[in-house]
């Protein structure tokens, strides 16, 4: 049997904007209503462990809202997700401990090459201390 490690159901964003003015001690005081914005319109996946997935689309598609929805820096306008059976947006400290994002802009990319860098040499090291005691 599979081991589900992400699901979501009917997960869906809007983004309800205003638009304020300000005029010093009348802060506030005007707000027009700007059209809300649907980001991501009742999305359900599920992905089980070992699988490699990509979320692919044009700009302003919902990828990178999605993903901040799944490790829980945005709350979703409804609908429900789990990530390792955590609910993102309830446990997130908790969540973090388990998982890793870097998105994908220029200089992410830069230090996703760093950290791997990194990882390569604390594996070496840790490799010679495990023969030191074999």
């Amino acid at each position: 049997m599979d081991n589900i490690v992400i699901a979501t159901n009917e997960l869906t964003k809007i983004y309800n904007r205003t638009n304020s003015t300000s005029y010093g001690f009348l802060s506030n005081s005007r707000k027009t209503k700007i059209p809300s914005v649907l980001a991501v319109d009742r999305v359900s996946f599920s992905i089980n462990e070992a699988e490699s997935v990509a979320l692919i689309g044009p700009n302003g598609a919902g990828k990178s809202t999605i993903l901040k929805m799944l490790i829980g820096i945005l709350y979703p306008t409804s609908g429900t997700a789990k990530v390792l059976n955590f609910v993102p947006w309830k446990n997130r400290r908790e969540l973090a401990l388990q998982i890793g994002v870097i998105f994908g802009q220029i200089n992410a990319q830069r230090e996703f090459r760093l950290i791997r860098r990194n990882l390569s040499c604390l594996e070496a090291r840790e490799d010679q201390q495990n023969k030191r005691f074999d």
